[in-house]
């Protein structure tokens, strides 16, 4: 039977510094594993507040009658108001409030949709050319409604477009 010999410094050694290269490189594998799941989160929450900001203006925009645009007190900018009862009455109002979120608010009940907005622009096709704004007196609605929204942290803007019936036909000409 052989001798069993006792481990050297230098086996110690060289065991110590195989794991500790072993252990940093799981714990460097783990730390960026931690990152992306953290940024696959925050990107999930940003597809779904998306999501359903777009359903829920679908909702709005689908059941609207009238539209327009007017001052609004709690907004720095301009706010899109509609109705859906033929124009007697206001039912409800998207705007942009003095936090920069994009608020909907229906007869007093506000809903934040969305946060982090630096600007909301609404453009309106009336059949034959865009304009920003659509007065309250006009006796058609739009043919086409896009919201813009530019988000703080994104340069990209958001762009929604909506589409209503219409008994006119549109004549759209590109200018040169």
């Amino acid at each position: 039977m052989r001798k069993k010999r006792p481990l050297t410094l230098l086996e110690i050694t060289a065991a110590l510094f195989l794991a500790g290269i072993l252990l940093t490189t799981v714990i460097h594998f783990f730390h960026e594993y931690a990152q992306t799941e953290g940024k696959i989160k925050a990107i999930k929450e940003t597809v779904l507040s998306r999501a359903s900001l777009q359903l829920r203006l679908n909702q709005i925009f689908s059941q609207g009658e009238a539209f327009y645009t007017d001052a609004y007190t709690n907004s720095p900018s301009s706010a899109l108001f509609f109705t859906s009862s033929e124009g007697i009455d206001v039912d409800g109002i998207l705007y942009l409030n003095q936090k920069n979120e994009l608020v909907l608010e229906i007869k007093e009940k506000k809903e934040l949709l969305l946060q982090s907005i630096s600007e909301l622009n609404f453009r309106f096709f009336n059949g034959e050319n865009w304009v920003n704004s659509w007065d309250k007196e006009e006796e058609d609605r739009p043919l086409m409604l896009t919201l813009c929204l530019k988000e703080k942290k994104i340069q990209e803007p958001l762009l929604f477009s909506f589409f209503f019936s219409c008994d006119k036909p549109i004549t759209y000409q590109r200018k040169s």
